[in-house]
Protein backbone atom coordinates (compact mmCIF):
# COMPACT_ATOMS: atom_id res chain seq x y z
CA UNK A 1 0.00 0.00 0.00
CA UNK A 2 3.39 2.39 -0.13
CA UNK A 3 3.32 4.84 -2.87
CA UNK A 4 5.63 4.16 -5.61
CA UNK A 5 8.66 6.32 -6.34
CA UNK A 6 7.25 8.01 -9.31
CA UNK A 7 4.43 8.63 -7.32
CA UNK A 8 5.85 9.73 -4.27
CA UNK A 9 7.80 12.34 -6.21
CA UNK A 10 4.44 13.82 -7.24
CA UNK A 11 3.68 14.62 -3.64
CA UNK A 12 5.84 17.70 -4.22
CA UNK A 13 4.69 18.89 -7.73
CA UNK A 14 3.73 22.60 -7.98
CA UNK A 15 5.53 23.27 -4.39
CA UNK A 16 8.09 25.76 -3.52
CA UNK A 17 11.76 25.02 -2.34
CA UNK A 18 10.79 23.98 1.78
CA UNK A 19 12.63 23.25 4.23
CA UNK A 20 12.95 19.97 5.26
CA UNK A 21 9.52 19.29 7.77
CA UNK A 22 10.91 18.89 11.38
CA UNK A 23 9.84 15.00 12.82
CA UNK A 24 8.27 15.56 16.56
CA UNK A 25 7.14 12.14 16.78
CA UNK A 26 11.00 11.18 16.63
CA UNK A 27 11.45 13.83 19.45
CA UNK A 28 8.73 12.72 21.75
CA UNK A 29 6.25 9.89 20.41
CA UNK A 30 4.24 10.19 22.97
CA UNK A 31 3.50 13.91 21.84
CA UNK A 32 -0.11 13.96 21.12
CA UNK A 33 -0.86 17.48 20.06
CA UNK A 34 1.39 20.45 18.92
CA UNK A 35 1.05 24.20 17.49
CA UNK A 36 2.85 24.37 13.70
CA UNK A 37 2.77 26.65 11.13
CA UNK A 38 1.33 26.01 7.77
CA UNK A 39 4.78 26.35 5.20
CA UNK A 40 2.26 25.52 1.87
CA UNK A 41 -1.25 24.79 1.44
CA UNK A 42 -3.31 24.15 -1.63
CA UNK A 43 -6.65 23.48 -0.32
CA UNK A 44 -5.81 19.65 -0.49
CA UNK A 45 -2.34 19.59 0.42
CA UNK A 46 -0.80 21.05 3.24
CA UNK A 47 3.19 21.53 4.42
CA UNK A 48 3.81 22.31 8.20
CA UNK A 49 7.22 23.73 9.70
CA UNK A 50 7.46 20.42 11.69
CA UNK A 51 4.89 17.78 12.56
CA UNK A 52 3.12 14.79 15.24
CA UNK A 53 1.76 12.75 11.98
CA UNK A 54 3.78 9.91 11.31
CA UNK A 55 3.98 9.47 6.94
CA UNK A 56 3.25 5.83 5.60
CA UNK A 57 6.52 4.29 5.77
CA UNK A 58 8.17 1.29 6.87
CA UNK A 59 5.48 -0.57 6.21
CA UNK A 60 3.40 1.42 8.58
CA UNK A 61 0.13 3.41 8.16
CA UNK A 62 0.13 7.20 8.26
CA UNK A 63 -1.43 8.96 11.14
CA UNK A 64 -4.26 10.81 10.80
CA UNK A 65 -6.20 13.90 12.86
CA UNK A 66 -6.97 17.18 12.49
CA UNK A 67 -5.32 20.60 12.32
CA UNK A 68 -7.76 23.44 13.43
CA UNK A 69 -6.70 27.47 12.64
CA UNK A 70 -8.43 30.43 11.69
CA UNK A 71 -11.05 29.51 9.08
CA UNK A 72 -11.87 25.96 11.30
CA UNK A 73 -11.15 22.97 11.67
CA UNK A 74 -9.56 20.26 8.51
CA UNK A 75 -8.95 16.39 9.02
CA UNK A 76 -6.13 15.06 7.92
CA UNK A 77 -6.70 11.45 6.43
CA UNK A 78 -2.97 10.90 5.16
CA UNK A 79 0.50 11.91 5.39
CA UNK A 80 3.46 10.94 3.33
CA UNK A 81 6.91 11.88 3.34
CA UNK A 82 8.99 12.41 0.25
CA UNK A 83 12.81 14.55 0.33
CA UNK A 84 12.19 15.23 3.71
CA UNK A 85 9.36 16.64 3.47
CA UNK A 86 6.19 15.67 5.01
CA UNK A 87 3.11 16.27 3.34
CA UNK A 88 -0.58 16.15 4.60
CA UNK A 89 -3.83 15.64 2.99
CA UNK A 90 -6.75 17.23 4.56
CA UNK A 91 -10.40 17.63 3.72
CA UNK A 92 -12.43 20.60 5.98
CA UNK A 93 -11.36 24.17 6.58
CA UNK A 94 -9.30 25.75 3.99
CA UNK A 95 -5.51 26.40 5.52
CA UNK A 96 -3.36 29.41 4.40
CA UNK A 97 0.07 29.99 4.52
CA UNK A 98 1.23 31.36 7.71
CA UNK A 99 -1.28 30.34 9.68
CA UNK A 100 -0.74 28.75 12.96
CA UNK A 101 -2.54 25.58 13.67
CA UNK A 102 -3.13 23.39 16.44
CA UNK A 103 -2.48 19.80 15.32
CA UNK A 104 -4.04 16.59 17.11
CA UNK A 105 -3.08 12.91 16.33
CA UNK A 106 -5.96 9.86 16.34
CA UNK A 107 -4.30 8.17 19.39
CA UNK A 108 -5.87 5.14 19.19
CA UNK A 109 -4.96 4.95 16.04
CA UNK A 110 -1.23 5.70 16.98
CA UNK A 111 -1.20 3.32 19.63
CA UNK A 112 -2.88 0.39 17.27
CA UNK A 113 -0.14 0.80 15.04
CA UNK A 114 2.65 1.29 17.39
CA UNK A 115 1.66 -2.43 18.81
CA UNK A 116 1.26 -3.54 15.53
CA UNK A 117 4.43 -2.17 14.89
CA UNK A 118 6.45 -3.91 17.75
CA UNK A 119 4.92 -7.09 17.33
CA UNK A 120 6.29 -7.54 13.73
CA UNK A 121 9.66 -7.02 15.56
CA UNK A 122 8.94 -9.54 18.26
CA UNK A 123 7.29 -12.39 15.73
CA UNK A 124 10.48 -11.87 13.28
CA UNK A 125 13.11 -12.33 16.60
CA UNK A 126 10.43 -15.44 17.65
CA UNK A 127 10.70 -17.21 13.93
CA UNK A 128 14.07 -16.89 13.67
CA UNK A 129 14.45 -18.87 17.14
CA UNK A 130 11.91 -21.56 16.18
CA UNK A 131 13.11 -22.03 12.59
CA UNK A 132 16.53 -21.17 12.47
CA UNK A 133 18.87 -17.75 11.54
CA UNK A 134 18.76 -18.40 7.98
CA UNK A 135 14.59 -16.67 8.37
CA UNK A 136 14.87 -13.00 7.13
CA UNK A 137 11.87 -10.67 6.69
CA UNK A 138 10.83 -10.43 3.40
CA UNK A 139 8.11 -8.14 3.54
CA UNK A 140 5.40 -6.63 6.84
CA UNK A 141 2.53 -4.49 6.64
CA UNK A 142 1.12 -2.59 9.90
CA UNK A 143 -2.47 -1.86 9.72
CA UNK A 144 -4.85 -0.95 12.49
CA UNK A 145 -6.45 -3.84 12.89
CA UNK A 146 -3.66 -6.33 12.21
CA UNK A 147 -0.09 -7.04 10.65
CA UNK A 148 1.17 -8.94 7.92
CA UNK A 149 4.60 -10.50 8.56
CA UNK A 150 6.34 -12.46 5.19
CA UNK A 151 9.41 -14.12 6.17
CA UNK A 152 11.99 -16.79 4.21
CA UNK A 153 11.77 -20.38 5.01
CA UNK A 154 12.45 -23.85 3.03
CA UNK A 155 9.35 -25.26 3.99
CA UNK A 156 5.58 -24.74 4.86
CA UNK A 157 5.28 -23.58 8.90
CA UNK A 158 4.14 -26.89 10.78
CA UNK A 159 1.25 -26.32 12.80
CA UNK A 160 3.31 -27.42 15.96
CA UNK A 161 6.29 -24.85 14.99
CA UNK A 162 2.94 -22.02 14.57
CA UNK A 163 2.07 -22.98 17.91
CA UNK A 164 5.44 -22.69 19.36
CA UNK A 165 5.95 -19.25 17.57
CA UNK A 166 2.80 -18.14 19.09
CA UNK A 167 3.26 -18.88 22.72
CA UNK A 168 6.89 -17.89 22.42
CA UNK A 169 6.26 -14.17 20.78
CA UNK A 170 3.46 -13.70 23.46
CA UNK A 171 5.97 -15.03 26.34
CA UNK A 172 8.15 -11.96 25.30
CA UNK A 173 4.74 -9.69 24.77
CA UNK A 174 3.91 -10.60 28.65
CA UNK A 175 7.48 -9.94 29.77
CA UNK A 176 7.42 -6.26 28.87
CA UNK A 177 10.81 -5.95 28.05
CA UNK A 178 12.06 -2.47 27.53
CA UNK A 179 11.93 -1.44 23.90
CA UNK A 180 14.93 1.31 23.05
CA UNK A 181 14.75 3.32 19.99
CA UNK A 182 17.81 5.73 18.98
CA UNK A 183 20.20 6.89 16.26
CA UNK A 184 23.14 5.75 15.74
CA UNK A 185 26.41 6.25 13.10
CA UNK A 186 25.79 3.81 10.68
CA UNK A 187 29.25 2.37 10.23
CA UNK A 188 29.24 2.11 14.19
CA UNK A 189 25.53 0.15 14.14
CA UNK A 190 26.94 -2.63 11.71
CA UNK A 191 29.79 -3.20 13.79
CA UNK A 192 27.50 -3.83 16.76
CA UNK A 193 24.76 -5.78 14.88
CA UNK A 194 25.94 -6.57 11.32
CA UNK A 195 23.94 -6.66 8.35
CA UNK A 196 20.89 -8.06 10.09
CA UNK A 197 20.16 -4.80 11.08
CA UNK A 198 18.41 -4.18 7.54
CA UNK A 199 15.80 -6.75 7.81
CA UNK A 200 13.58 -3.99 6.63
CA UNK A 201 15.54 -2.94 3.85
CA UNK A 202 18.91 -1.05 3.14
CA UNK A 203 19.17 2.36 5.13
CA UNK A 204 20.30 5.52 2.89
CA UNK A 205 22.59 8.20 4.83
CA UNK A 206 24.85 7.68 7.07
CA UNK A 207 22.62 7.53 10.18
CA UNK A 208 20.98 4.59 11.04
CA UNK A 209 17.75 4.74 13.70
CA UNK A 210 17.73 1.63 15.63
CA UNK A 211 14.79 -0.40 17.07
CA UNK A 212 15.70 -2.58 19.76
CA UNK A 213 13.70 -5.04 21.68
CA UNK A 214 15.68 -5.93 24.77
CA UNK A 215 17.89 -9.40 23.68
CA UNK A 216 15.39 -10.39 21.15
CA UNK A 217 15.48 -8.30 17.88
CA UNK A 218 17.87 -5.37 16.79
CA UNK A 219 16.02 -3.47 13.49
CA UNK A 220 17.19 -0.18 11.34
CA UNK A 221 13.34 1.17 10.96
CA UNK A 222 12.25 4.38 11.25
CA UNK A 223 8.38 3.10 12.28
CA UNK A 224 6.92 3.81 15.56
Amino acid sequence: RSRSPIVADRLLEGLPPLQATELLYYRDPKLRASKTKVLFSDGRRVVLDRTIFYPEGGGQLSDTGTMEGKAGQAKVTEAQKSRGIVVHFTKGAALHEGDEVDCAVDWGRRMSLARHHSSTHILLGTARRVLGEHVWQQGAQKDVDKSRLDISHFEKLTPDQLRQIELTANRIILENRPIRTYFEERNKAEEKFGVRLYQGGVVHGSTSRVVEVEGWDVEACGGI
